[in-house]
């Protein structure tokens, strides 16, 4: 499944995505592409939410989600 977001700059210089049909801020993982290199605040970006691995199984992350950017909204 893809969102709509956009980028936020936070305080400590990484980058969030404010979910524009939730209302809720992500974090963004860095080690998925050069994709924001070239990002600026407000930028729309399609995204969707990662799974992380703890052992052997997979959960969805609740309370600090992963938002992986697949490409800019134009």
């Amino acid at each position: 499944m893809t969102n709509l977001g956009k980028l936020i700059l936070t305080e400590n210089l990484s980058w969030m995505i404010k979910d524009i049909s939730n209302n809720i801020e992500l974090m963004i993982d860095p080690s998925k592409g050069p994709i924001l290199d070239e990002a600026k605040e407000g930028d729309a970006y399609e995204f969707y939410v990662d799974t992380i691995a703890i052992g052997r199984d997979e959960f969805s992350i609740t309370e600090v989600q992963v938002a992986v950017l697949k490409r800019k909204a134009s």
